[in-house]
């Protein structure tokens, strides 16, 4: 399955892959050198303010 994601391209951050919902909730992320996908019991809240991100396509 491929999901759309967001990574994570902050200054000072790990550039982790970023996975949210149509409401705007991260239901999960995958970390920096990683193919596995982690996933929330519940979505959480997520804000994009004061970051950098770029749009990918990631393959489960």
């Amino acid at each position: 399955m491929i999901y759309d994601g967001l990574l994570e391209r902050t200054e000072g951050f790990q550039p982790h892959t970023y996975f949210l919902g149509d409401d705007g909730k991260c239901w999960g992320y995958m970390k920096a050198g990683t193919d596995v996908i982690e996933r929330f019991k519940k979505p959480l809240s997520f804000s994009k303010s004061y970051r950098k991100f770029d749009k990918v396509k990631v393959n489960e």
